[in-house]
């Protein structure tokens, strides 16, 4: 592979609404860091198999302009906006942009994204890669396989709440995506720990949660440039980074539903307690008390089934 020099040294997967906007935002700024002018590449996970953005599904050119497919028609709507905002606000990125869009998607292809950052620490943030397969993670390995991987973890109700105010207004709009089978994934932390860990060794991994974005969002910032092997002093701890980027609209979230959510993901935080400690054994601590100070007396109780399905049941 000619362009193999220039792959990525890091991968940040995610979390989805786990932090990944503001670790882009400030990654970006560090003069020792390239990322691509675009947040998420979508490379790993452009199967139309996975619930996440798949416009880099087709490697011809010409079924990507003409096919009808929904992942070809995305392609066309995400270049011509992507393209558009390079032409009116920053030219230079234009170039990379069409590369992006417009080349053979393939590995090669992938690595000469990264051509740009040559002299620095190359890396790229797509949330979507931490819901692969164990098999697409070996994939992913068999490539880079000294690649350095960041994972933001949130307590799986308060993530799942998040997702949906951003992207529905509605109360009932959220309730019924709520019920869908396929977000479940972005939820399960366990799976997605033991399918990267199982590939790549524990000192290429950097797991950190949500709730420090809070806490402490300057020592976040220069742990994850400690792990990446740049300059962690204080000069790179920006005067804004307690801003919220990305932020879903303030709204609370119903009692009868948190109860719901409480109930499916109990085992999953218990889990994450196990393994991890820390802020996971608060959210176990949070999700036995909402459990253990609230009779479910409700009139309407709503919940969700394993399944995925939702139903309501009257309480007398």
């Amino acid at each position: 592979m000619k362009n193999q020099q220039w792959l990525p040294d890091f991968l940040g997967i995610g979390g989805t609404r786990c932090g990944s906007t503001w670790l882009h935002y400030n990654l970006r700024k560090h003069p020792e860091i390239w990322l691509p002018p675009i947040k998420e590449l979508h490379y790993f996970d452009r199967s139309p198999h996975y619930d996440s953005p798949s416009h880099l599904a087709t490697g011809q050119l010409w079924a990507r302009l003409f096919g009808k497919e929904s992942h070809n028609r995305d392609w066309r709507s995400s270049a011509s906006r992507s393209i558009a905002r390079s032409l009116v606000s920053d030219i230079r990125t234009l170039p990379w942009k069409l590369k992006y869009f417009g080349g053979r998607y393939d590995d090669d292809w992938y690595a000469s994204l990264f051509k740009p950052g040559r002299d620095k620490t190359r890396g790229e943030i797509t949330p979507a890669y931490s819901i692969l397969s164990a098999r697409d993670v070996a994939a992913v390995h068999s490539l880079v396989p000294h690649a350095k991987i960041i994972l933001f973890l949130r307590n799986p109700i308060d993530r799942i709440w998040s997702a949906h105010c951003k992207n529905f207004v509605t109360e009932s709009q959220i309730r019924e995506q709520l019920a869908l089978p396929q977000l479940d994934a972005r939820s399960d932390f366990l799976s997605i720990l033991s399918n990267w860990r199982g590939i790549y060794p524990k000192q290429q991994l950097l797991i950190e949660f949500y709730d420090e974005l809070k806490v402490d969002p300057e020592g976040l910032l220069r742990r994850v440039y400690q792990f990446l092997g740049v300059d962690s002093s204080s000069r790179y701890v920006w005067p804004e980074l307690r801003e919220r980027l990305n932020a879903s609209p303030p709204k609370p979230m119903p009692e009868d539903l948190k109860v719901a959510l409480t109930r499916k993901y109990e085992a999953q935080i218990k889990g994450l307690s196990d393994l991890l400690g820390g802020y996971a054994t608060q959210w176990l601590d949070d999700a036995q008390a909402t459990l253990g100070t609230r009779a479910y007396a409700t009139k309407v109780a709503w919940r969700v089934d394993e399944s995925g399905g939702d139903s309501s049941t009257a309480t007398r």
